[in-house]
């Protein structure tokens, strides 16, 4: 058997008799998080709708941002000046 194995082995049989952890949280964690919880001074109905309405606009502001960077994008691959094929065709069929 080489080193390895007898490693893995040995590693496999502590794990085997080691205690299993405990899954609950340390009391002191629980008492914090309980004494946090409690000093949070109560949301009035105002600041759930300044906070609401914040988040609105900056929903609002980015969803702007993104239609005008769709919207202008296309400025520079063309020039904004140079008439498009619906104006001249407009002029060209008024002079007839």
């Amino acid at each position: 058997m080489n080193e390895f194995d007898r490693r893995w082995k040995e590693c496999v049989a502590r794990a085997r008799a080691a205690q299993p952890a405990k899954e609950t949280a340390p009391a002191h964690l629980v008492r914090r998080w309980a004494a946090q919880w409690t000093d949070e001074p109560a949301l009035s109905l105002s600041g759930l709708w300044l906070r609401m309405i914040g988040r609105a606009l900056i929903g609002a502001a980015a969803l702007l941002a993104v239609c005008a960077w769709i919207g202008f994008g296309g400025i520079r691959a063309e020039s904004p000046f140079t008439p498009h094929v619906e104006d001249t065709v407009a002029q060209v069929f008024w002079m007839l």
